[in-house]
């Protein structure tokens, strides 16, 4: 359900940062700090992109809160606390890619850079989800116990999720 409707949302954020990989023209320019009147003209969109992307991702907590009962959501904090740090993971991957942008002034290094961080980012959040996802109700056994075990199904599906999330989150801020 709750990926669902993550994917009916289409992440508009991930789908503008794809098609934008070139929109950093700007970044290095000799230009000074004041940005160019398109980046004004654009702001707005990218605005409302952002702050879209904030309550897609904290919108399936606050479902969960308001629509299950307590016993549920106990579940669920399980399943978030496994996705949160596959996720860290892909974000800590991805940051690596803002220092390598710095002096890099010519568009086609920028995309193969952001490329290059988004790949590493990705299999950094895939090398621990997918094993995670694998071994998730002996892992919840381990570290909550057996009352928490119905947790796996939720924790896979989060955990699997934190992949594309890994790419979306560099995107959104690299792009933005």
């Amino acid at each position: 359900g709750l990926l669902a409707l993550w994917s009916c949302i289409a992440r508009p954020d991930c789908v503008l940062g794809l098609s934008d990989l070139g929109g950093r023209r700007w970044l290095h320019s000799a230009q000074g700090w004041w940005p160019p009147r398109y980046l004004g003209e654009r702001g707005g969109g990218a605005f409302l992109v952002g702050v879209g992307s904030s309550v897609i991702y904290r919108l399936d907590g606050l479902l969960v809160a308001v629509w299950m009962p307590g016993e549920k959501v106990a579940f669920y904090a399980v399943a978030i606390a496994a996705a949160g740090a596959c996720t860290m993971i892909g974000q800590a991957a991805g940051m690596l890619v803002f220092s390598d942008l710095r002096g890099i002034t010519e568009v086609i290094h920028q995309r193969s850079v952001i490329l290059r961080g988004v790949a590493g980012a990705l299999g950094a959040t895939s090398a621990v989800a997918i094993p995670l996802a694998a071994i998730a109700p002996r892992a919840i056994q381990l570290v909550y116990g057996s009352a928490f075990v119905p947790a796996a199904g939720a924790t896979r599906l989060l955990v699997l999720a934190s992949i594309p999330l890994a790419a979306d989150y560099l995107l959104l801020h690299a792009l933005l």
